[in-house]
C-alpha cells in the first residue's frame, strides 16, 4: 500500500478480529517531519450484537409443560468484509443459506442452556460483524429444541454501523418458532426490542 486512496480501498475481513482484539482504524493530521507526538484517536471496525437475557413463557400449558432448551445462539447473512473508509459495500458474507459454522468465535455461541417455564437464560452473548448497510439484513438466529423438535427464532437486525452495540435486553418466547433459521417469525412467536448505542471505550494509562 503506497498511497492514501489504496489505504482507503483496502478490504479488512472479519476474520481479521478476535474477540479481544478488534480492528480498529483512526485519522489524524499531522506535519512531518517533527518532534511532537501524534495522537490518533481510533474506532472498532466492526459492530457488536449482545443478547443479553432469553425468557420463556409459553401462552399453552400443554407447551409450557415440555423441555425447552437454547442450543444455539448465532449471527447469519454477517458482512464479511468492509474497506478502511467504509465507502465499500461487503463483497464476502458468512453464514449464509443455513451454514453457520464461519468465524465461530465471532459469530456463535452454544449455550445448551434450558430454560424452565416462566423462567429466564440470563448470561450475556457477544457478537460481532463488519458494517452492513445494504439490502441484505444481517440476522440474529437463537436455535432451540422443544420437546423432541427444533426450532428457529430469527431476529433481523438495522443497518449495522462501525463502533455501534446492537442490544438486544430480552428475547421474550411465547410460542413455538420456525422450521428452518431463514423463516420469518411473528411477534406472537417472540417479543424483542433492539437499542443502539455507541461502543464505549475506556482508557487504559500505562
Amino acid at each position: 500500500i503506497s498511497s492514501k486512496s489504496a489505504l482507503e480501498a483496502y478490504l479488512v475481513d472479519l476474520s481479521a478480529n478476535t474477540a479481544s482484539s478488534l480492528v480498529m482504524i483512526g485519522v489524524a493530521n499531522a506535519t512531518l517531519p517533527g518532534e511532537e507526538t501524534v495522537n490518533i484517536a481510533v474506532n472498532r471496525m466492526v459492530a457488536r450484537v449482545v443478547v443479553n437475557k432469553i425468557s420463556r413463557e409459553f401462552e399453552s400449558a400443554s407447551l409450557g409443560a415440555l423441555k425447552f432448551v437454547v442450543k444455539g445462539i448465532y449471527l447469519s447473512d454477517v458482512a464479511g468484509n468492509g474497506s478502511i473508509s467504509g465507502a465499500a459495500a461487503p463483497s464476502k458474507w458468512y453464514n449464509t443459506s443455513n451454514k453457520k459454522d464461519d468465524c465461530p468465535a465471532l459469530l456463535s455461541d452454544k449455550p445448551n442452556a434450558e430454560i424452565a417455564d416462566k423462567g429466564a437464560y440470563s448470561t450475556a452473548h457477544y457478537f460481532y460483524s463488519m458494517p452492513n448497510k445494504v439490502a441484505q439484513k444481517t440476522k440474529l438466529v437463537v436455535e432451540a429444541q422443544l420437546g423432541d423438535k427444533t426450532f428457529y427464532y430469527p431476529i433481523e437486525l438495522p443497518a449495522l454501523e462501525s463502533n455501534k452495540s446492537y442490544e438486544i435486553a430480552n428475547i421474550l418466547v411465547k410460542r413455538p418458532g420456525a422450521d428452518t433459521p431463514d423463516a420469518p417469525v411473528t411477534s406472537d412467536a417472540i417479543t424483542f426490542s433492539v437499542s443502539v448505542n455507541d461502543w464505549i471505550t475506556v482508557p487504559i494509562v500505562e
